[in-house]
């Protein structure tokens, strides 16, 4: 844990080095460029101000999107097959073939461009693509350096190369569940490049229509080597996890669950928050230990990413915010207006995993509610 915190520290270190840097170069300009009288004009200088903040919004969704467009055409490079482009909840999909517009969220994430690996190939290559979108953001603000110094001296090009070097610092310097992390794994051990490859192929085969309950756990890739709380190792047992939820088996899945609970201060935050809303739900409809419940609540609504994730506008969400009322707040009214949203919000899903998961758990949290 003392290591994990060190590379954090180190990467926020990196991070407000850049800040610093470019909050110097662009005071310096500005302070230059501006003349006396200028100064005392306040609305000029608000006008300066805004235009600044402008570009740093521009140029922060810029990055990202020129960090997902160097993963396409790294993976396009490398023979990878084009599942989906996402920006925020915002996603193009190929699916049958035919690209379309829908919404996908996943959290902690600003963006993802998700790709299949090659078919031709038991090892298919695994670095161009994963260092892709580092690579972009690299070169373009590299780019904008090269042109500050030659051609136009902006401080909007300032903001843009800082806000790549941050992104090539987050995403490449090995940390959490980022690529660096990933390349680094991969080259400590083979068997973590075998699970990407599992994970890409499955991601995808969720995303154009299959469920849990088709694929066999016998199957799955597990690291030895690796603790149960390393991300590929968690992707597995979530994968078991939710073939039992799809049965509507709470009492199966939370015994896989459990260990995950225990320690999910060492998962990934995407991670963790599927972790905490299946325990909770699974050990409030259960009612195996009804004098553990408010610890058990108070702990998840303490989980700041699990926090945060809960007002978000999805089904899982508006099912744990039934389960929620009825549990902890004893309001069967809110609760049932919770399970309604969540009711309406499935079956517009696009995806027929989530309404495989979630239809099974609203028909044993409805049960409860009005037995």
């Amino acid at each position: 844990m003392e290591k994990k915190n060190n590379k954090t520290g180190l990467l926020y270190a990196l991070i407000l080095f850049i800040l610093a840097v470019g909050v110097f170069v662009i005071g310096f300009r500005e302070g230059v460029t501006l003349g006396e009288e200028e100064v005392r004009t306040s609305s000029f200088t608000l006008l300066n101000i805004l235009s600044l903040f402008i570009a740093l919004i521009v140029s922060f969704i810029g990055q990202i999107v020129i960090h997902e467009c160097g993963h396409l055409i790294a993976g396009k490079l490398s023979g990878y097959r084009f599942l989906f482009f996402r920006l925020f909840k915002w996603t193009i999909l190929k699916k049958d073939d035919k690209l379309t517009w829908t919404h996908i969220s996943i959290a902690g994430t600003g963006g993802q461009c998700l790709m299949l690996p090659p078919q031709d190939t038991p090892h298919p290559p695994y670095f161009f693509y994963l260092i892709g979108g580092v690579l972009a953001n690299a070169l373009t603000a590299g780019l904008a350096i090269i042109i500050y110094v030659w051609w136009w001296p902006s401080s909007i090009l300032i903001i843009f190369a800082m806000m790549g070097f941050i992104s090539c610092a987050i995403n490449g310097i090995p940390s959490g569940f980022n690529d660096g992390m990933t390349i680094k794994k991969i080259r400590a051990n083979s068997i973590v490049r075998d699970q990407l490859m599992q994970q890409l192929e499955w991601t995808g085969k969720f995303t154009t229509g299959a469920t849990y309950r088709e694929f066999d756990k016998e199957e799955i890739i597990y690291n030895p080597h690796a603790p149960l709380t390393e991300q590929s190792n968690v992707y597995g047992k979530l994968i078991e996890i939710n073939s039992y939820l799809e049965k509507g088996y709470l009492k199966e899945a939370k015994g896989l669950l459990q260990p995950l609970w225990d320690e999910k201060e060492d998962i990934v935050g995407p991670y963790q928050i599927e972790i905490i809303r299946e325990y909770v739900f699974c050990h409030l409809l259960l009612g195996e230990d009804e004098e553990n419940n408010a610890f058990v609540i108070d702990e998840a609504l303490n989980n700041p990413f699990f926090s945060n994730y809960i007002q978000s506008s999805q089904t899982d969400s508006y099912r744990i915010q039934a389960t929620l009322a009825w549990y902890k707040d004893k309001d069967k009214e809110k609760a049932l207006e919770w399970l309604n949203k969540a009711r309406k919000k499935c079956e517009k899903a696009l995806l027929t995993v989530e309404k495989a998961v979630n239809t099974p758990l609203l028909d044993c949290l409805e049960y409860t509610l009005l037995s």
